[in-house]
């Protein structure tokens, strides 16, 4: 009990200070939503004026540096809301664990998607629905983890998995405020299964460009910035930029479907990206030691590129689809022509890493499932890892009892048996316990199957 209490204060503790960094990031968010205002009513002010004392020069160059000053803030802001939510993920986290304790289990996902009813166990040892094994195990953030804890409910891993596994799970019990900060960086942008799978078929589907699109990428930019000085220059007339922007035009109005057809097939990837960054880039930025989590590890770090580097590019590139009907946006794209450049750039990354990017999420939802089972053994420390018996047919245990059954009303018991067909006669009056004992068996084999 006194076990207990420590994980339970260590969990107030960590709500505790997380609402507190909460609070300092909403301060600092609201800062910097004045400053934007402020800066934009600037804006507005010496744009009148501009207009109406014909300071045509000025009124460009402070359109420019709007643009560049209002951008730099909106990412600041955008930085600041996502270490505020980073913090309340982390303090939700805690809640949920602190339920997890409780045996609260409601609101917790049920897994029923994945029940077999003809499976041998599965609807008989209540692996899934509520009140079940899955809810108290699943701490995962994307529909893969969540599959993979219900695929290792329901299978019989090799030994050797076993083992791998068990030892993966003990070091990251160990590693419980970073596992808390690796399922918190994917919980910012969680969405579902067709979002990934939209993904994944964009990324293994090639796109034919036309043959004009890259030529006319480096020419036409330059000719048109180049008109544009001239005119402010005072060296050509203002019809040559006209024209210039003008075609530029036309040929984006050409190359619009493709572009639209890039941002269908990407527009809600982008949080999915987002999510899979986050969570790679903290596996990267951490050494482990059990053979099972450096394996995985090194599918991240063992190419030129690191993943989360690789799929960032990939993120910012989509991230500007997204905004290209922004104002400022359609401004800079008809100069330089950035739909292009976003379209060749995306055939590019998906030329060079698709072939990587399904084996780097199986390997995220690895992680997810050693993460759930060691944050459930860390909060679990009175629970013990099983030793793997080297004889066939050998099962024992002490104190054996049902973890879904609050501590004050469980009854333990010590079970052996050995040897191939040795049978255990189990009696005992109605509702004196038969069907919880052989559901306790029968949950602990599972758990210890899983290390």
């Amino acid at each position: 009990m006194a076990h207990d209490d420590h994980i339970e204060n260590w969990f107030q503790q960590n709500i505790s200070r997380y609402q507190q960094q909460s609070q300092q990031q909403q301060r600092k968010s609201n800062l910097i939503s004045t400053v934007r205002m402020v800066v934009f009513l600037l804006f507005i002010t010496l744009s009148v004026i501009c207009f109406y004392q014909n300071w045509w020069p000025l009124l460009t160059l402070s359109l420019v540096a709007f643009g560049f000053l209002f951008g730099y803030l909106v990412n600041t802001h955008n930085s600041v809301k996502a270490k505020k939510k980073h913090f309340d993920l982390l303090v939700g986290i805690n809640q949920d664990e602190l339920k997890r304790l409780s045996l609260d289990l409601k609101g917790f996902a049920s897994g029923l998607e994945y029940s077999i009813p003809e499976h041998p166990y599965c609807v008989d040892l209540d692996l899934f629905g509520a009140h079940s094994l899955f809810q108290w195990l699943n701490r995962t953030v994307t529909n893969g983890g969540a599959k993979l804890l219900a695929h290792g409910l329901l299978q019989t891993p090799p030994p050797e998995k076993t083992l791998q596994q068990q030892q993966a799970v003990k070091e990251l019990s160990e590693k419980a405020d970073w596992s808390q900060h690796f399922l918190a960086s994917g919980l910012a942008f969680k969405k579902d299964a067709a979002q990934v799978h939209s993904f994944l078929d964009w990324v293994s589907t090639p796109t034919t460009l036309p043959k004009w699109l890259k030529p006319a990428l480096l020419v036409l930019p330059a000719v048109a910035i180049g008109l544009t000085a001239a005119y402010f220059t005072g060296a050509l007339p203002g019809y040559w930029a006209f024209v210039a922007l003008a075609i530029n035009g036309f040929l984006l109005y050409k190359v619009q479907p493709l572009a639209e057809q890039t941002y269908q097939q990407t527009s809600q990837s982008i949080s999915t990206l987002r999510s899979y960054e986050a969570m790679i880039a903290n596996i990267e930025n951490t050494e482990f030691s059990s053979q099972l989590l450096v394996a995985l590890r090194t599918s991240f770090i063992d190419k030129s590129e690191r993943a989360s580097v690789t799929i960032g590019q990939l993120k910012k590139l989509l991230s500007r689809i997204e905004v290209r009907q922004n104002f400022f946006y359609w401004i800079f794209k008809t100069y330089f022509l950035l739909d292009f450049i976003c379209i060749i750039k995306s055939e590019q990354w998906k030329a060079r890493h698709s072939k990587h990017i399904s084996h780097w999420f199986e390997s995220i939802n690895r992680y997810e499932l050693l993460t759930s089972l060691g944050s459930t053994a860390y909060s679990q420390r009175q629970f013990s890892y099983p030793v793997l018996a080297l004889e066939p047919y050998c099962f024992k245990a002490s104190g054996l009892a049902h973890p879904l059954i609050p501590v004050q009303e469980r009854v333990v018991n010590d079970f052996s048996i050995e040897n191939q067909g040795t049978v255990v006669v189990l009696t005992g009056s109605n509702m004196s316990g038969k069907s919880t004992f052989l559901r306790t068996l029968g949950v602990n084999i599972i758990l210890a199957r899983l290390g």
